[in-house]
């Protein structure tokens, strides 16, 4: 499971279902990956079953939870609780730029 903060201007464009893309810092391989939960500000009782729990401030965001099998299937990758990335979505206003430096290997 991979959690990202949003503003309420992306959390506003985005649905349960679309696809997006998350590369772990330090790490130049970018993982498919598909929204599973929207989650506005203010959501505790979504996390009360988690073992890491959010903080105050962090319910204060907009949150988005995503699932990423290939993060999931690499050994170094899985189970990396604390581990940090950068997550696009896909339509946002960088997807055309980040789907020409992707194929061009940049």
């Amino acid at each position: 499971m991979i959690t990202a903060s949003v503003s309420e201007t992306v959390y506003s464009t985005l649905k349960v279902g679309m696809p997006a893309q998350f590369r772990v810092n330090g790490d130049s391989r970018t993982f498919e990956a598909t929204i599973t939960r929207l989650a506005g500000s203010g959501a505790a009782s979504l996390y009360e079953n988690l073992t890491i729990g959010p903080s105050p401030e962090h319910l204060k965001r907009y949150d988005v939870t995503l699932v990423a099998p290939g993060v999931r299937s690499d050994p170094g990758l899985s189970c990396a609780v604390g581990r940090t990335g950068r997550v696009a979505f896909a339509g946002g206003p960088l997807s055309l730029l980040r789907q020409i430096t992707a194929r061009f290997g940049f």
